[in-house]
């Protein structure tokens, strides 16, 4: 057997990157060399550079997240751009007349990405690790995307682990996959508490004019929101005009 080739500098890169996830998405370094299998001074090296370009950031505690300059590098894809771009206008309205996070949303293996988001000054605070990156089953943002995708998709997911966020995340397979089919029949998805208490999440798809659904429209708020109807239909509305206008 030959042995393994030695990593490159990039792939090591990668592999930093790669430890953070939505169960991970605050690490000691240490956390990060044990994840990435990577040796400690080559971590070391690596993170100071990272920190210095933007891609790493560090938290009040010293520890360690996903930095910005990321997140504003992936709002640059060729995929999300003209959503984006068609998209907030739509969200600014929605963002006004609620006064609360208004987020889109695209799928990226078995998360949902955060690909732009407005906020407000009263907007309900969220965990550090809600900001980027949310669950495909325990956010509204993600159930969408989940619940609008093939069956074959779906099967696969509810086949992995369902971690568990709060004592109201639904993690029984059998379970999610009704609360999937409630969603595709009634067109949105309402959360409460399932990421993290206190909080609740109304959801809508995004389609194409071929019916293929590309991305979630969410709002956040307190769980006690007071007119859930309002929220429903604001989100569902402005959901479909952003799909019109694709």
């Amino acid at each position: 057997m030959q042995p393994e080739a030695p990593r490159s500098m990039l792939t090591k890169a990668s592999d930093i990157l790669a430890a953070f996830s939505v169960e991970h998405p605050v690490l000691t370094q240490a956390d990060i060399t044990r994840r990435a299998n990577l040796p400690h001074s080559t971590t070391r090296r690596l993170v100071a550079e990272m920190l210095e370009h933007g891609m790493l950031e560090r938290t009040q505690n010293g520890r360690l997240m996903l930095g910005l300059r990321l997140w504003e590098l992936g709002s640059l894809s060729q995929r999300v751009l003209p959503l984006r771009d068609t998209a907030i206008p739509f969200m600014t309205v929605l963002n006004q007349a609620l006064g609360q996070h208004v987020r889109l949303a695209v799928r990226e293996g078995n998360e949902a990405v955060i690909v732009e988001r407005l906020s407000a000054t009263n907007a309900v605070g969220l965990a550090l690790d809600l900001r980027n990156r949310v669950s495909l089953h325990a956010s509204a943002a993600g159930k969408v995307l989940l619940a609008f995708a093939k069956d074959a998709e779906i099967a696969d997911f509810l086949a992995q682990p369902l971690p568990e966020f709060t004592p109201e995340t639904i993690t029984h397979p059998e379970r999610l996959r009704r609360n999937l089919d409630d969603i595709r029949r009634q067109g949105y998805a309402l959360v409460r508490e399932e990421t993290q208490l206190g909080i609740a999440s109304v959801a809508a798809p995004i389609r194409t004019q071929r019916r293929q659904t590309v991305a979630s429209l969410s709002v956040v708020v307190p769980n006690d929101f007071s007119d859930t109807e309002k929220l429903v239909h604001g989100v569902v509305a402005a959901a479909k005009s952003i799909s019109g206008a694709l």
